[in-house]
């Protein structure tokens, strides 16, 4: 499968942020994320796991990377950004227990207006063999070699590799890219790209909004429930591979194991 270029974490997070009027015309330009980021501070939290059965993740705004840590603990740290000092200090990282799970969780102030900015970038180090369970609002997601239960997105790409389990991912923007899935996954997409390459399980669009949908290397079957627009190519499935609705966009498929059954023009 061809992978599309990616801009890295500094370029995706121009944004447009300022007008400047000039003789003759109007002139918008971009103003990196930093340049609200006037303040920063450490943030940090650890918990045992002391026999919890599963981990949640409440990232809201900022970057979030989960891997596999060493030990029986949950590991946390971050770098708090805001636009000034009183906001800063609202910006809190903490780790509890809540019968047999563990969270984690970014506390975020509000803010107001455009100048004022908070965000928390957190790497969260977990035991690779508990389910984890995220929540995020905003940012780009990492995921490597970690047991996931859930992923519930608002804005920002997710790239998950080496995963463990079944789980399911609820997404509203951005881009989602899977590979070496050692279960299977179900989705829901509003916006962005789909592309999964390798699942030992199956793989369920139950709805994609908008965006192609590239999947490949699955053991299991393929099923696409609803599609509104985008292409989708399938490749190398060794079971079915059904799409029940689709809006508009190209379907195609090679080296389908089982029965194919799609929408007909």
């Amino acid at each position: 499968m061809h992978r599309r270029p990616t801009a890295t974490r500094s370029t995706r997070r121009l944004s447009v942020l300022a007008l400047g009027l000039a003789a003759g015309g109007l002139f918008i330009f971009a103003l990196p994320a930093a340049a609200d980021c006037d303040q920063r501070a450490e943030r940090e939290a650890r918990i045992a796991l002391d026999g919890a059965r599963s981990i949640e993740i409440l990232a809201r705004a900022g970057d979030l990377s989960v891997r596999p840590g060493d030990g029986d603990a949950v590991e946390a740290t971050g770098t708090a950004c805001a636009s000034k000092a009183s906001t800063l200090q609202g910006i809190q990282l903490t780790a509890t227990r809540r019968g047999d799970a563990v969270r984690v969780e970014v506390e975020i102030p509000e803010t107001r207006g455009w100048r004022d900015h908070a965000s928390l970038d957190l790497v969260v180090d977990v035991p690779p063999d508990v389910p984890v369970a995220i929540t995020d609002s905003s940012g780009d997601i990492e995921l490597r070699g970690i047991t996931v239960a859930s992923i519930e997105d608002s804005s920002g790409d997710i790239e998950g590799r080496d995963l463990l389990g079944d789980f399911r991912v609820a997404d509203s923007s951005g881009d989602v890219e899977l590979y070496a899935l050692d279960g299977s996954v179900e989705l829901t997409d509003s916006s962005g790209d789909l592309e999964i390459e390798g699942a030992r399980g199956s793989v369920v669009v139950h709805a994609d909004s908008s965006g192609d949908i590239e999947i490949e290397d699955v053991l299991g079957s393929v099923t696409v429930h609803a599609d509104s627009s985008g292409d989708i190519d399938v490749a190398r499935v060794v079971g079915d591979f059904v799409v029940e609705r689709d809006g508009s966009g190209s379907i195609s498929h090679r080296e389908v194991g089982g029965r194919i059954d799609i929408p007909t023009d």
